[in-house]
């Protein structure tokens, strides 16, 4: 098991203590990046609907951690 560290901008539509054992789908290589000063290693897949509404992908069936998306 390795952790990232990713950095997202999704607070208008999710409280930090909704995230908390959520499963979600994340691209992970990507060179990091800086943003507000805090290294991400990665990005949250997210889906997005005319009115920028927001919603974070996660798998329909329960998948372990690190599965691959294909």
């Amino acid at each position: 098991d390795t952790t990232k560290q990713i950095v997202s901008g999704i607070k208008a539509w999710y409280k930090p203590e909704e995230m908390v054992g959520k499963k979600v789908m994340v691209l992970l290589n990507l060179k990091p990046a800086t943003l507000a000063g805090v290294v991400s290693e990665g990005m949250i897949l997210c889906a997005s609907d005319a009115e920028g509404n927001l919603c974070i992908m996660s798998p329909e069936k329960d998948m372990p951690s690190g599965s691959a998306i294909s």
